[in-house]
């Protein structure tokens, strides 16, 4: 019992503190007591409260440093730190405001950087679907499309528009193959517009 709450203390969520002295002195309580029972017979027992007595008398040590000395010794271990989930690295989306968005070949002119990127997406949507809707009136529309190395967006059998580097694309077909929808996004603020061939409307998001 003397090693289990040495044990415990230091990962449960109390401060360490003074109280942490009286632990520690738990812990070595716990020693001397297996060291008693491992004389008496009862070595199962007298194991296993020296294995949690050394333990806790450890953690409690290391909570107390930590405590003492933050800026040399690191925060020891608690329930909280071992049972938290590992959170997904988010990566922060850049505002439009704060970027230089120079207008690709062919689109429109704006006057802010938000109109340029959207003129910009609107641009490769329309580029992009005008070609998947000429590769519809030849034959069957992709199953998938493909992004070469130089952003060059191409099939088996067909190359289309560019796709910038800062962009990312999203395509899928229909079911009996006569329709497509795209979306075109800008990786750094999530910004996209997308296209569904079957009412033609181009959708700012």
């Amino acid at each position: 019992m003397f090693g289990l709450f040495a044990c415990w203390w230091p990962l449960s969520l109390a401060e360490p503190g003074f109280r942490g002295f009286a632990v520690t002195t738990a812990g070595i309580s716990a020693i001397f007591l297996a060291v008693s029972a491992g004389r008496a017979g009862y070595r199962v027992l007298a194991t296993l409260g020296l294995l949690l007595g050394i333990a806790g008398t450890v953690l409690c040590a290391w909570s107390l440093s930590a405590y003492q000395w933050p800026d040399t010794v690191p925060a020891a271990p608690t329930l909280t730190s071992l049972t938290a989930p590992e959170s997904e690295a988010i990566t922060p989306l850049v505002p439009v405001e704060a970027r230089v968005i120079p207008p690709i070949e062919g689109a429109n002119i704006a006057t802010t950087p938000d109109g340029q990127l959207r003129a910009n997406l609107r641009h490769v949507v329309f580029s992009l679907g005008a070609g998947l809707s000429g590769a519809q009136q030849f034959g069957r529309l992709p199953a998938q499309l493909f992004i070469a190395e130089d952003r060059m967006i191409y099939t088996e059998t067909a190359t289309f528009s560019k796709l910038p580097p800062d962009m990312d694309l999203g395509y899928a077909p229909s079911a009996d193959g006569q329709h497509f929808s795209i979306r075109v996004s800008d990786a750094l603020s999530g910004i996209a517009v997308s296209l569904n061939s079957a009412d033609g409307l181009v959708v700012d998001e």
